[in-house]
Formats: C-alpha cells, structure tokens, sequence
C-alpha cells in the first residue's frame, strides 16, 4: 500500500513550484483564480467513487460501505459538473466537451486509463504473487514494455500525419487488446517469461505507444492554438481519473494476489475488453481534422498569432 504514498511528495513539490514560480496569465488580472471548489469536488468525488470501488473484494456489492460512499462521489461528480458550466475559471473546462470529437477522444482516453492502470498494477502483482519472481526481477522483468512504449511514442508522429489519429487509435486499441486476450487465455502458474510474457509485453508496449500518441494529438487536433494548453491538460487529468479507477478494479478482481491466478486472469481478459471499447470508440474520431481558424494568443503583453512563424507587436 505504501506504494501508493510515493506520489505524495512529488505532488506537494509540484504543488508548491507552481504556486511560487508560475505567472498567471489572463484570468487572473480580471479575479479569476483558482477554482477552487471545482477542485474540490472532483476530489471529493473520484475519493470517495475509489473508496467504494476498492471496498467491493471485502464487503461485497450490496454493503453500505461500498454503495454509499460509490453514490456519494457520482454525485458530486455531477455537482461538479453544474457547478462548472458557463464558469470561465472551472478547472475542466465543461466547453470543450461541446465540441463532439473532443468529448469521444477524452472518452476513450478515459476508457484507456482504465484498461491501463489495471494493466501496469496487474502486471506487478503477477510476477510477484504468482510467478514469485522477487521485487527486483520483477522490475527488471516490466522493463522492456515501457522501453518500447518511449520508442514507439517518440518515432510515430509521421505514422500519425500519414494515416490520421483515428487508424492508429484503432489499430493501438485492437493490438492491445489482443495481447491481453492471448495472456488471460494462455497464462499458468508455471513461468513463461520468455515464451509468453516477453513477447506480449513488446507487442502491448507498441501498442500502448500508439495509443497514447494517437489519443494526445486527438484531443488537440481540431482546438484552435489558445486552447491547446486547457484542452491537452484536461484529456491528460480524464487520462489519470480513468487510473484511479482502473487501481481500485484492480484491487477488486485480483483479491489476495498470492493466492489464486484465477483473478490475474480476469483482470487481462477485463483489459482487453476496455482495449477493445477504446478502439471502437475511436471509429467515431475523424481521420484527419481541419484546425480551428488560430486564434490570437495574449501572453505577457505580447500578441502571438496561431500560425507558426508569424508574431505580430501588442497593440497600443
């Protein structure tokens, strides 16, 4: 469970250098600060949504400790979300979802998260509950995944310009998924590290960085330059929600981890269904997307026109 309190300190630094170093821009010279009560409640909500999540592989379906607390962070979910509209400082801007391509890319990122924070904690889990590799083995065991993840991420852009966000959103989601099948259908209690899981790691970590690219350059395909920034971040915290809930299905499915495979492989054939819906999700994304007219940017007195390479003076 500690490993879960890693973050903490590294949220607390990232909190404090924003707060002391990062200007504020634009709404803030008109008393537009933080919104924090959205916050708030978006954190309120997903807490106590995971809390009855997590309490499920115990207590059961029916107990008040799950469905309680469960209804309780939908509705202030919902809260958040009345509380948000026509509000210029929300900390999601609701606007965005407005716009019916962004609302399906943030979906199926949301979806994604999921699929893939089960996927990366399932994973841990396995090698050590049921392969019994060793905390250190196990590291070096997931290694590669990621490895490919950042090579496939980084190299894919022209992929991306040549066939359009859709494809390779579908083409991520399908390959993801039928990796995952292979290792709920095909995994034993016997180790298969390099007949089985070394393959479909480098297969699941091409995919994965497909995905990622894919769903990121989707979400900010059709924005207008000045809204790049809000509508990058906001497809990134949906990214991160979907994890928080993806952990706690997780923890459900899987149960006590050294005990029975049985969970582990539910949990690959659950990833592979989520993969499958991010995929078909993603058919309803536009190939290839005409930009937004750009939009004429304020930053710090100076007007920076949209389009590359052309910056004009701040008027009088």
């Amino acid at each position: 469970r500690a490993a879960f309190l890693v973050n903490l300190p590294f949220g607390a630094l990232i909190l404090w250098f924003a707060w002391r170093r990062l200007p504020m821009l634009g709404g803030a010279a008109r008393g537009e600060g933080l919104d924090l009560i959205g916050i708030g409640l978006i954190v309120a909500g997903v807490s106590s949504l995971t809390y009855g999540i997590v309490q499920i592989e115990s207590l059961g379906l029916v107990a008040s400790m799950v469905w309680a607390p469960a209804a309780t962070g939908a509705i202030l979910l919902i809260g958040y979300g009345l509380w948000a509209r026509g509000r210029r400082n929300a900390a999601i801007d609701m606007a965005l979802f407005e716009d019916r391509t962004y609302a399906l890319v943030t979906l199926a990122t949301f979806v994604f998260g999921i699929g893939f924070a089960m996927m990366f904690l399932t994973s841990f889990l396995f090698l050590l509950g049921i392969w019994e590799f060793g905390h250190g083995l196990t590291g070096l065991a997931v290694t590669p995944g990621p490895l490919v993840v950042i090579l496939v991420a980084v190299t894919s852009g022209r992929l991306v310009t040549r066939v359009g966000h859709r494809a390779v959103i579908v083409t991520g989601g399908l390959v993801f998924a039928i990796g995952q099948l292979i290792l709920g259908t095909q995994v034993t209690p016997s180790p298969s590290y390099l007949a089985l899981w070394l393959p479909l790691q480098i297969i699941g970590g091409a995919a994965i960085g497909l995905l990622l690219v894919g769903l990121s350059g989707a979400a900010v395909a059709g924005l207008p330059p000045s809204r790049f920034g809000v509508g990058g971040a906001v497809n990134n915290a949906v990214r991160q929600l979907g994890g928080v809930i993806g952990t706690a299905f997780a923890v459900v499915l899987i149960g006590q981890p050294d005990t029975a495979i049985a969970g582990f492989q539910t949990a690959f054939l659950w990833i592979a269904g989520l993969s499958a819906i991010t995929a078909g999700i993603a058919f309803g994304i536009p190939s290839k997307r005409k930009r937004s007219e750009p939009a004429l940017l304020q930053i710090e007195g100076t007007s920076v026109q949209g389009k590359a390479g052309q910056t004009h003076a701040p008027a009088p």
